[in-house]
């Protein structure tokens, strides 16, 4: 039996709707023991499966937050502050031209912002995280196969602006779940 894909957490809307939340990923939560647990099992045999699954499925979307977490840490301060000027420099550019890349890309992150916003409102989270990763991931990939200025100037602008969309997701779902009293102002 395969889960349909949900978002890693539900919308302010829906908050509303169905109480606190979890870093859940899908429907387990929803289940109702009584009903869902099959003939003759009763609510007490399936109170703790869905329990134990509801803490794995909690500590995996955990750990992977902090993954793309980590994953964007480096991609910045390891990819941008570090990698990029020495590969940047072996393919002829020149240091306006690298610092002109990297502008690019902070404006155009801070250009998304709006829309990044209006759609993490809507409860998109794997909708931004998992392409925006991907880019950022085939980006630096690309960064030994870019030989020109241009083409390592199109492919730091990628990474960038791919961190940048997906990065914003872990920040935004840990939001989602920490107690209000327990949130920054």
């Amino acid at each position: 039996c395969r889960l349909p894909l949900r978002e890693i957490v539900t919308s302010e809307r829906d908050r509303a709707v169905e109480g606190s939340i979890s870093l859940r990923s899908h429907d387990l939560d929803r289940l109702d023991p009584g009903r869902d647990s099959g003939p003759g099992t009763g609510a007490a045999a399936a109170g703790p499966v869905n329990g134990r699954r509801r803490v794995a499925t909690d500590l995996a979307a955990f750990v992977g937050l902090n993954v793309v977490g980590f994953a964007v840490f480096v991609i910045r301060f390891g990819g941008e502050q570090s990698l990029v000027p020495i590969l940047g420099d072996r393919v002829g550019m020149t240091s306006t031209q690298l610092g002109l890349s990297i502008g690019v890309v902070t404006l155009v992150s801070l250009g998304l912002l709006p829309l990044l916003a209006r759609l993490l409102d809507a409860g998109w989270r794997r909708r931004l995280l998992v392409p925006g990763m991907l880019v950022a991931a085939v980006a630096i990939a690309l960064y030994p196969v870019a030989d020109s200025p241009l083409a390592f100037s199109a492919v730091v602008i990628a990474a960038g602006v791919g961190a940048a969309v997906g990065g914003i997701v872990p920040g935004v779902v840990l939001a989602d779940v920490a107690a209000p009293g327990r949130q920054g102002a």
